[in-house]
């Protein structure tokens, strides 16, 4: 099953996190693909290492456990962001 911002257990930060570390690679390095141009696997992947980064910062206590992306706000590929309670 894929991971997506909305997917339980998945941090809905992780997919933002993705797509801005493939945002400025992509803008640094140039030939690097932009987040719309990688595919639905490379995506899944990012997402999930998102995640783990995520998670590394959380439990080291230098993101907050709580925070959310703002809701509403499109993500860097046009779709809605995720609702979140």
């Amino acid at each position: 099953m894929p991971l997506s911002p909305g997917s339980e257990g998945v941090d809905p930060r992780a997919r933002l996190l993705a797509e801005h570390r493939q945002r400025i690679a992509h803008e640094g390095i140039g030939y690097l693909p932009a987040w719309g141009e990688l595919t639905p696997q490379e995506r899944e992947e990012s997402v999930r290492e998102a995640a783990h980064w995520l998670r590394a910062a959380v439990e080291a206590g230098i993101a907050p456990l709580t925070a959310r992306p703002e809701i509403g706000r499109p993500l860097l590929d046009g779709s809605a962001r995720p609702q979140v309670p």
